[in-house]
Order: structure tokens, then C-alpha cells, then sequence
């Protein structure tokens, strides 16, 4: 495999965790399932042709050992997620103990029995698919489509082999470019019914050089957990120990950290009404969002909790007018607090802890008029301002929203 394909496939895998992220959104959308299935599907047989380091001449879709390392993929991929909800579902010890397996549990078995040993796996799991909540139907139907292949390819070699070999020989390169091909479109399903996740979705999928790419590398989203309402303005600090980045939550409740370097990180997660959380040890790599769903506890009222609020925020949303799309890298100018800061990729500059009263500001970006802007800041309260800029030879531009 070439060093192209590679960052295809990182890429690839970025936009199928930023899909992972908006799966309550993708979910009701019919063609967004199916795309999504076809990507995992060919996720899948790109990792089993790799972990065969099968050539770009073998017609691997005809080769046995293919569809039984595409088997134990599948059916693995799955027990390892059901043993970690069993884990931190009341009452389901048993559940995790039957799950929690090494892979060798399934590698072990001969050629004859292996199917049925995945059989064993997936009838457990779909037993209990009232608790395993995080396997999706569509889940089980590639699990069961695997064993099916597997066990066809087991009892008659030669007709499979035929069949297969009437669809072409998949080599590795051709997997890439499957897994890209359905990428592709997820994210043309992003900017038709995602349109503000759109530019997350062209930043996860642009192919650069490894080391150089803009990318996802921390998202933590955070609700309430008591009801379950999305938290904005949660300050999110990471940290290697040596480099140190800050950002607050967005109104969907997301923080999001690009480009941070392969290393363990530590974040720790910040609200003036909410118990503190920190995770530590979050392993960063070139290829994954590493995402936590944080559930933020209110503070106690009994011990001190819940102070009075004394202090306002202001979120100064950024956009370029003519594509209405977010303004990234614009600066926010507050001379009299002696601010200045640049918008997220989002195009939104979030401030906490502003005294109440009047604030000015202006908004700079280059090629690109200065707007300006007044508002009133209130005690507990969340202002929200919205700038559209102009190329700076456009003659006027618009008072902006708020």
C-alpha cells in the first residue's frame, strides 16, 4: 500500500468518526444508513486484505482466507463493543464475561468450526440486543452477511469462487478506493442535511501529508446529566504536559481539538455550575477522534454548589456573507478588555466571564471589511452576535445580528 492510499484512508476513518458523532442526526436519514453500512463494509475488507498483506493481483474476494479474516474482523469489531456496554449495564456480568474475549477465542478454531464459534458470538449479542444498545441493526446484518459469505465459501469453494471471481479481483489499492468512494458521499449527505457540519465533514475528509493535516483530534460533547440538555460554554482544557489548548463548548454542545500531536493527553472539562471532569491518559493518533460524551453533574447546592452568577458570555458567531460559511482564523478585537482572540472552525469566538455592561468589539479579517459591534452583557446570560463580513472593495456592510 501506498503512502497515497494510507492517507486516504486516514481520512477515510476521520469522516467515519465525525458520521459516529452525528449518528443521532444521520440515523432517520434513509440513504445516510445505507451509505454508511457500504463504508463499514468496506472499511472492513480493506483492514482483512491488509492484515493478509494481500497483493494487487490476487483476486483476494475468491481467496478463503480472505473472507475468514473478514469474518473475525466483523463478528470481533462488535463482541468488543457489546463487552463494554455489558460492562456499565446493571446486572450484566454474565453478558460482559461471555464478550470479554481475546480475539484468540475465535482465532484458535479450525477451519471447520471457526464459523460456528462467530455463529455463537453473533446469537449472544443479538439475544441481547435490548441491552446492547450501541449495535445497530445494520450492525447485525453485516455480521451475519460475513458468516454467510464464509460458510458459502466453506461448503462450496468452487461455486464461490465463481461468483466472486465474476465481480472483478478487489485488491487492497481497490478497497481504498471503495472506502473513499463512500466517504465521498457521507460527505455529500453532510451538506445536504448537515449543512452546519459541513466544513467539519470537508476538513475530516481532505487528504494531506500525514503529519500536516487538519483534522479532528479531541471532540467531547456534554449534556447535562440530569436532563440530558446539550451544554454550551463548558471550558475544555487539553494538555501533554508541555502544550496547552483551551476552547468552550458550542450551542450543540461540541469542543473540538485539530492537528494535536500523537501523545497522551489529559482533558479536563470546566462549568461554573457543574462538578469538574477530567480524563486522563486520551491516547491522540493521526487517524481517530478520540470522542467522549461527558454527562457534567451539578454542582451541590448543600455544599456549596450553584453559586450566584456574577458574570455573562458572549458567543460572537463569524460567517463570510456571500457562502453564508463559517469565518475561521477572523479576529475578535475588544480594546477595552484588552482581548484579542481568532474564531474555531467553526467560526464562533466564545468569551466566559465578562462584567456585566456595555461591550464593543470589532471583527477583523483580512481581505475582508472590519465590522463593529455593541452589546449588553447580563449576569448569567449567554449573548449571541452574528457578523457576516465582506470583501473589503464591497461598498457597505450589514449591520449584524444579535
Amino acid at each position: 500500500m501506498n503512502a497515497l492510499d494510507e492517507r486516504i484512508i486516514a481520512a477515510v476513518l476521520r469522516v467515519s468518526d465525525l458520521a459516529d458523532e452525528y449518528d443521532a442526526d444521520l440515523t432517520p436519514i434513509a440513504e445516510a444508513v445505507t451509505v454508511r453500512a457500504n463504508l463499514a463494509s468496506s472499511i472492513l475488507k480493506f483492514q482483512a486484505a491488509k492484515a493478509l498483506n494481500l497483493s494487487s493481483t490476487k483476486p483476494v474476494t475468491s481467496n478463503k482466507d480472505f473472507i475468514r479474516t473478514l469474518m473475525v474482523l466483523c463478528v470481533f469489531k462488535f463482541v468488543e463493543r457489546g463487552a463494554v456496554m455489558a460492562s456499565i449495564t446493571p446486572n450484566c456480568k454474565e453478558l460482559e464475561k461471555a464478550l470479554d474475549v481475546p480475539i484468540t477465542s475465535i482465532t484458535t478454531f479450525d477451519d471447520a468450526n471457526i464459523g460456528t464459534r462467530c455463529m455463537e458470538l453473533y446469537n449472544i449479542m443479538k439475544n441481547a440486543s435490548a441491552v446492547l444498545t450501541n449495535i445497530k441493526p445494520a450492525d447485525f446484518t453485516q455480521m451475519l452477511g460475513t458468516i454467510t459469505d464464509y460458510n458459502d465459501i466453506l461448503a462450496s469453494p468452487k461455486k464461490a469462487i465463481e461468483k466472486r471471481k465474476a465481480l472483478g479481483t478487489d485488491a487492497i489499492h481497490g478497497f481504498v478506493l471503495e472506502c473513499q468512494g463512500h466517504m465521498k458521499n457521507i460527505v455529500k449527505i453532510f451538506h445536504s442535511y448537515l449543512p452546519d457540519a459541513a466544513h467539519l465533514a470537508d476538513v475530516a475528509a481532505t487528504i494531506g501529508k500525514p503529519l500536516n493535516k487538519r483534522h479532528i483530534s479531541i471532540a467531547c460533547k456534554y449534556s447535562d446529566s440530569d436532563t440530558g440538555v446539550l451544554l454550551k460554554g463548558v471550558k475544555t482544557t487539553v494538555t501533554n504536559g508541555i502544550d496547552t489548548f483551551v476552547k468552550y463548548s458550542t450551542v450543540r454542545g461540541w469542543s473540538r481539538f485539530f492537528s494535536l500531536i500523537s501523545d497522551s493527553w489529559t482533558i479536563t472539562s470546566e462549568h461554573e455550575t457543574f462538578q469538574s471532569d477530567t480524563q486522563t491518559k486520551v491516547g491522540v493518533d493521526q487517524t481517530h477522534v478520540a470522542r467522549f460524551f461527558i454527562k457534567l453533574i451539578k454542582n451541590d447546592p448543600e455544599n456549596g454548589g450553584d453559586p450566584e452568577v456574577t458574570t455573562g458570555s458572549l458567543s460572537l458567531l463569524v460567517y463570510i456573507k456571500s457562502s453564508l460559511e463559517p469565518a475561521a482564523g477572523a479576529q475578535n478585537s475588544i480594546p477595552a478588555n484588552n482581548y484579542v482572540n481568532t474564531t474555531d472552525e467553526d467560526g464562533e469566538d466564545y468569551i466566559d466571564s465578562l462584567k456585566p455592561g456595555t461591550l464593543q468589539g470589532v471583527v477583523y479579517l483580512d481581505g475582508y471589511n472590519p465590522v463593529p459591534y455593541i452589546t449588553e452583557i447580563k449576569a448569567g446570560e449567554t449573548v449571541v452576535i452574528k457578523i457576516y463580513l465582506e470583501p473589503a472593495s464591497a461598498p457597505d456592510n450589514p449591520t449584524p445580528d444579535s
